[in-house]
Order: structure tokens, then C-alpha cells, then sequence
């Protein structure tokens, strides 16, 4: 299903955007629907896939029922049984739509929905990206990520023609109105100009800042990921696991098994020199961990930091193999001096495999066995580091790089977990 290419699409886009829509319940049998028809025919990138799990929970929590049932005035089963209604009603819709042109009625509104919230999150990127060098605000954006951006702009252009410069200049501007100080945006690109605001001393602005920037990140890293996946041939795909939804890289031939993202995309301090290492030092190198059927990992590189240093690089992940002491949390334990005492460390082998543009490492199903030997939110180290054969230990002062929760690897391999 190619929306980006049917006409009969683009003018729905710009029919149904989630503000043309109505009551927050009719909102939400939408959106359940676009993601059930997503699940089964495709339609949404998987960025735009989390965004509408996001706004089917926002629409359910607004409707008088949620509300009802959350200060007792609903009991619990008539309140299970209202849902299990509305479920059946965007069961039929589902039904009813199949795999066919009806499914856009569903699958635009949630891409517009998408649209517009990521948008305004790459617009607080590049904003905090123009901080000063040096400030906390700052965000490092790299060339990649810029790239990125700069397809998914076009990729929004194709779908609202004529209609993308209403559409930016909108969500630039309620972008600007989230910021505690006046810092304007301008024209080009995502629209961010040069002015920078004045110095904000605030607790609760800087507190409001630091929540943008990261959300501003945390969209960057996400959509770098997937543009990263489909130069590579490769689709994200939702996979569903109990009641959660993951990342599965999913090969279109079918040549190499998928592999459910279990950790990231996120990013860990590296630093290149670390014989010198100092913080201002350190790049963000991105990653994200994939699964695979036969329980191996492989944590895969991209952007350019990894292109720059991991050519011969040792990946390590340092597993917890011997219960913790009484009293002490994985949390704790993982940044204490004495954490590898208790580890086993198993090495990452350069992956053959299709990766992210740049090195990726393979690890046996041993250390996922390993991985997973304790409980659920254990930690484990990922140690990278740019030079071969690397032994040594990059702790230092109560703080070791390369924290790596067990939490999704553990849910996939058992099958349970909160």
C-alpha cells in the first residue's frame, strides 16, 4: 500500500488533518484502526506507527468514559465492557477496509496526526542544535541526521503538495509558543533562524527546555534510524510482543531473518581519544540492538560517528553472570568499580549481515542467555571502543558508559514481563 503515490490519498491528507476530526472517542476508534490496518497491510512508517499508539491512548484518555472510570464513578467491568465495545466497532471498521483505498480513511488521519507532532519535534532539534557551543542546551546534530531531516521533509512535501508551507509554517509556529523564552523561528528549513533568546535562569523554564531538547533528540534519532533502515533495503515493521509494540527490521526478499529492535535507537557517550578523555570530548554514537530468531544480538552502528571511528573497533557487552549483593540494585551495581568482577564478557564479531550504513557486531545466542540469566531491567555494559583488542575499563568517578538494559530482550525471549 503506497499512499505516498495515490491521488485519491493527498487530497484525503489534506481533508483529515486530527483537527478536522470530532468527539475524542470517534478519534480514537481511528486511530486503533489505522494501527490494526497498519499491522496488517502496511501503510505508516514505523515512526508514524508509535505516534498514532500514542495518540489512540491520548483520545481513549479523554473520552468521559476513561474519565468515569478513573474517579470510580465507571466500575471496572462496565468499563471493560464500553471498551471491549468500542474494540469490536474498530474491529468491523477493520473488516471493512481491508487492504484497499478504504484504509486511507484510517491511515491519513494518523499520518497527519504523526506529521505534524514530528515535525515540531525536529523543529526543536535544529533550534536547540543553534545553541552556543558549550551550552547544556546544546544538541549535536550530525550530517546524517541533518540528511535525515532533510528527507523527511521532502517526504512530507510529496504528500501535502501545494498544502506543505501552511503546514510547516503552522507547526513551526506552535513549536516556538512550547519554548519559555522567545526564541522565534525562521523560514528556511525546519524553519529555525539564528536568534537564540536570552539566557533562561528559571528552574521550571530550564526544566521545560530540557524536556524539548530531548524530545526534539529523541524524534531526530528516530526518523535517522528508519531513513538509515530503508537505505540500507531494509523495512521497520511493528512487532507486536503481549501488549507492547516494537521495531522489527524486516528484509522485503526475505533473504535474512528480521530482527526485533530490543534496544534503541538511542546513543552512548563515545569518546574517539580515550586516552584523553574529557567530556567535552565525547560524540553521541548511535546504535540500535536487534534480536534474532536464533537468539543472537547485533548492535548496529550508524550516523557519523560510527562511520568515522568504528572501522577497527572492539564491541564488547560485559553480562552479569553471579547474583547481586543483598540490598544493591543493577542500577547501582553497574557503576560500581567492582561491576566486571561479576560479568562475563562475550565479543562482538563484525556482522556479514546487512547493517545501518555502518559497522555492526554480532553476538551469540550465549550472551542473551547471559542477558537474561536474572531478572527483567538488569543491566549489562556495551563497551565500544575505537581501537582493536581494547581491555580496558572506562570508568571513572562513580560513572561507566554504556548502560544496557535486559527490559525488551527479556520480554521477547520469555514472553512476559511488565
Amino acid at each position: 500500500m503506497n499512499v505516498a503515490r495515490s491521488l485519491a490519498a493527498l487530497g484525503l491528507l489534506l481533508g483529515l488533518s486530527p483537527a478536522a476530526l470530532a468527539a475524542p472517542l470517534d478519534d480514537y476508534i481511528v486511530m486503533k484502526a489505522a494501527e490494526k490496518i497498519n499491522l496488517a497491510c502496511g501503510g505508516l512508517k514505523y515512526f508514524e506507527h508509535e505516534r498514532t499508539l500514542a495518540a489512540a491512548a491520548d483520545y481513549l484518555g479523554q473520552t468521559s468514559q476513561n474519565r468515569l472510570s478513573l474517579d470510580g464513578r465507571l466500575t471496572e467491568p462496565d468499563y471493560n465492557a464500553w471498551l471491549a465495545e468500542q474494540t469490536a466497532k474498530v474491529d468491523a471498521a477493520v473488516a471493512a477496509a481491508g487492504c484497499t483505498q478504504a484504509a486511507y480513511a484510517y491511515l491519513l488521519p494518523a499520518k497527519a496526526r504523526a506529521a505534524e507532532e514530528i515535525y515540531r519535534d525536529l523543529a526543536l532539534a535544529f533550534h536547540f542544535a543553534q545553541m552556543p557551543e558549550g551550552s547544556l542546551e546544546r544538541l549535536k546534530i550530525d550530517n546524517q541526521q541533518v540528511l535525515a531531516s532533510q528527507g523527511f521533509e521532502a517526504y512530507l512535501r510529496q504528500l501535502y503538495g501545494e498544502g506543505f508551507d501552511t503546514f510547516a509554517a503552522r507547526q513551526r509556529e506552535i513549536a516556538s509558543s512550547e519554548l519559555p523564552a522567545a526564541n522565534p523561528f525562521g523560514q528556511g528549513g525546519f524553519g529555525l533562524g539564528t536568534t537564540l533568546g536570552t539566557m533562561i535562569t528559571d528552574p521550571d523554564a530550564m526544566m521545560k527546555n530540557s524536556s524539548l531538547r530531548m524530545e526534539g533528540g529523541d524524534a531526530l534519532r528516530k526518523v535517522h534510524f528508519e531513513v538509515a533502515a530503508e537505505a540500507s533495503g531494509l523495512l521497520v515493521r511493528p512487532f507486536v510482543v503481549g501488549d507492547r509494540t516494537l521495531a522489527q527490521l524486516v528484509h522485503p526478499a526475505g533473504a535474512e531473518p528480521p530482527l526485533t529492535i530490543v534496544e534503541g535507537p538511542s546513543y552512548l557517550l563515545f569518546d574517539p581519544e580515550p586516552d584523553n578523555d574529557t567530556q567535552a570530548d565525547r560524540v553521541e554514537l548511535s546504535s540500535a540492538t536487534g534480536l534474532s530468531p536464533d537468539g543472537g544480538l547485533r548492535v548496529m552502528f550508524f550516523g557519523d560517528a560510527a562511520l568515522a571511528h568504528l572501522t577497527n573497533a572492539t564491541v564488547r557487552l560485559y553480562a552479569r553472570t553471579t547474583p547481586l549483593p543483598s540490598a544493591v540494585s543493577s542500577w547501582e551495581m553497574f557503576d560500581r568499580e567492582d561491576w566486571r568482577a561479576g560479568t562475563t564478557m562475550f565479543e562482538g564479531v563484525r556482522s556479514s549481515a546487512t547493517c545501518l550504513g555502518a559497522p555492526c557486531f554480532d553476538f551469540p545466542p550465549e550472551a542473551t542467555e547471559a542477558l537474561t540469566a536474572f531478572t527483567q531491567g538488569d543491566y549489562a555494559e556495551l563497551f565500544v571502543s575505537p581501537r582493536p583488542a581494547d581491555d580496558r575499563d572506562f570508568f571513572q568517578a562513580r560513572y561507566r558508559p554504556g548502560k544496557f538494559s535486559n527490559y525488551y530482550t527479556w520480554l521477547v525471549r520469555k514472553g512476559t514481563g511488565s
